[in-house]
Parts: C-alpha cells; sequence; structure tokens
C-alpha cells in the first residue's frame, strides 16, 4: 500500500546551493513476507524516476 503524505516546502540542496523546493512524502506498508528491502528501493526509485519524468509512462516498455 503506498501512501501520500503532505507536500511541503522544506530546504534541499541543488547544485551545491540550499535552495527551498516543494517535497512531497511517500511511505509504503509492504509485507515482508512478500518483499524484502531491496525490492522496495527499487520501487520507490523507480517512482522518483517517474515522478521527475511523467512523459516515461507514455513510452512503450
Amino acid at each position: 500500500m503506498l501512501v501520500l503524505g503532505g507536500v511541503n516546502r522544506k530546504p534541499a540542496v541543488v547544485d551545491e546551493q540550499v535552495v527551498p523546493r516543494t517535497i512531497l512524502s511517500l511511505g509504503a506498508a509492504i509485507d515482508h513476507r512478500v518483499v524484502d528491502a531491496s525490492h522496495g528501493g527499487l520501487l520507490f526509485r523507480y517512482l522518483k524516476k517517474i515522478v521527475k519524468n511523467p512523459q516515461l509512462l507514455d513510452e512503450k516498455p
């Protein structure tokens, strides 16, 4: 289960400078008997990539 948190403005490092950024918090509830931490990491890495580049959803695999 994916859990969307709040959207907040927080400081972040971009090109070695601290700038305000809009941050969306995401969480997940995953049964450890089915998915281990490495699979969860891959899932969140993929979600981060899609959020940064939504046009990738239109491409065929």
